[in-house]
């Protein structure tokens, strides 16, 4: 059974696994969303000779087990980063303003603070912005990469598999999509003592997991 949720966008959802495999490389990639995975994807997609397929299985357990011997990884990204990209993608995406005002029961969205996403996001259940942990299985895999440094992680995951090519995670900026920081720069500013701290709870695990860090802004894209 899967872990995460997604209320919001569920005709999306329903049928996404956010997991993909690749016999020829003997590797498990768990996608996480709104952690450079439309970059990666990207990547992928245009280097079939990876042979890396979105897989129709829901359950992250499962394929770790199934696969025990396949390389399994996963990019995350700094919870108090993706939460303020998370905010700016539902209040600057175009076709997301109509979701953020219904979602938050707002009247225009220049009322949609980042006060406002704060108090009411985790009571909209939505696939961007579950925690991390959600879409790996329970037993630890082999990498945990970090969106911060990613371009050096890359390198890691590369000679692990055996690719020996000089292909680059792109930056989606270039590409039309919408960026990895949504333009906000210093993720920093946007927190005070209190607010760090509630999303050091929320994502706990995943801080934990990938020893992320409150102002550890190392993006090399």
């Amino acid at each position: 059974m899967k872990k995460w949720r997604c209320d919001v966008v569920t005709k999306c959802c329903e049928g996404y696994s956010f997991i993909w495999k690749s016999d020829k490389l003997k590797a498990i990639w768990y996608e996480i969303p709104r952690c450079g995975s439309t970059a990666i994807k990207t990547l992928f997609r245009e280097t079939p000779d990876y042979g890396f397929q979105l897989i129709d299985n829901y359950d992250p357990d499962d394929v770790y087990n199934k696969y025990k011997d396949y390389f399994k990884f996963a990019v995350g990204r700094n919870p108090w980063d993706r939460v303020v990209s998370n905010y700016n993608l539902y209040r600057n995406m175009e076709y997301r303003v109509p979701q953020t005002i219904k979602l938050f029961n707002i009247n225009k969205i220049e009322d949609f603070t980042f006060d406002l996403f704060l108090e009411n996001f985790q009571k909209n259940v939505n696939h961007h912005w579950e925690p991390c942990y959600k879409y790996l299985p329970d037993n630890k895999i082999d990498f945990y990469g970090k969106l911060d440094t990613i371009d050096t992680d890359w390198i890691y995951i590369k000679e692990k598999l055996g690719i020996n090519d000089n292909k680059q995670i792109p930056n989606p900026k270039n590409r039309g999509y919408f960026g990895f920081n949504s333009g906000h720069g210093d993720y920093t500013k946007y927190y005070n003592d209190d607010s760090e701290r509630l999303i050091s709870e929320i994502y706990s695990k995943d801080i934990e997991l990938f020893e992320f860090e409150f102002n550890e802004q190392q993006r090399k894209l």
